[in-house]
């Protein structure tokens, strides 16, 4: 396919949570296609995430500001920064709210990506969202064997041997 893109773009940033202090942490690949260095002021913006399959629950307070001046080389460059959010809203499962995050240079979009604020981690052998304890239900049994003996020799029973060593079957 060809897709269509301005002369500096960013594709597939990498957007962390950081509940603690209510910002989130942006690792964004931009290339300048100019055969020359450019100096770029990049402005990031946060809103509800829109869509015909989607509407936010609630509403989500926008963010916009400026995030990072500087010369892009030309090719691939890697800017990261951190941009506080006005009165997050966390992601979760009663109220998945998601954010649209869009990236700009000198004004003109440059990049987008969609996120909920969460995060996810393990504490031992319980999974934690936004540090509180959820449960997953559903069967982790592939076969009967598997069940019996903990214990199949397939490529395909790995993930399950492992979620065996970690005690959860």
């Amino acid at each position: 396919w060809i897709e269509i893109a301005p002369p500096i773009y960013s594709r597939r940033a990498l957007i962390t949570s950081d509940l603690k202090n209510g910002a989130i942490k942006v690792a964004a690949p931009i290339v300048n296609t100019f055969k020359e260095k450019r100096s770029v002021v990049l402005t990031a913006r946060t809103s509800g995430w829109q869509s015909s399959r989607y509407q936010t629950p609630g509403s989500v307070t926008e963010t916009e500001e400026t995030v990072w001046r500087g010369e892009l080389a030309p090719g691939a460059n890697q800017v990261d920064f951190t941009m506080r959010l006005d009165d997050p809203a966390e992601w979760n499962l009663q109220a998945p709210y998601l954010y649209h995050f869009q990236l700009f240079a000198d004004g003109e979009l440059i990049g987008q990506e969609r996120f909920g604020f969460r995060e996810f981690t393990t504490s031992g052998s319980n999974f934690l969202l936004n540090g509180k304890q959820v449960y997953f239900t559903g069967s982790l049994a592939k076969t009967e064997s598997l069940l019996a003996t903990g214990k199949d020799t397939s490529d395909k029973a790995k993930p399950w041997q492992t979620f065996n060593r970690a005690g959860f079957m």
